[in-house]
């Protein structure tokens, strides 16, 4: 059965990584100052994990169910 927002939110940050690895589809990469940030596809709702390019350490995994998160991924040319 596929983790909800809620059971995802719960869980301790390693853990939430681990559900990532196991489930979560990668959609896009962005980059802002010196975060590069990569989106998934977990079940209903969408996951950020903010890797810190200058240290070489994953710091942030913030999840969403909105669309409204998405519009940092889209580009204008």
């Amino acid at each position: 059965m596929p983790l909800t927002l809620a059971q995802f939110q719960a869980l301790p940050y390693v853990e939430q990584l681990e559900a990532l690895l196991r489930a979560g589809i990668y959609l896009a990469t962005r980059y802002e100052q010196e975060d590069m940030i990569n989106l998934y596809a977990l079940g209903s709702f969408f996951v950020e994990v903010a890797y810190d390019l200058r240290t070489n350490h994953l710091h942030r995994c913030q999840s969403f169910r909105s669309t409204d998160g998405l519009e940092n991924y889209l580009t204008v040319t």
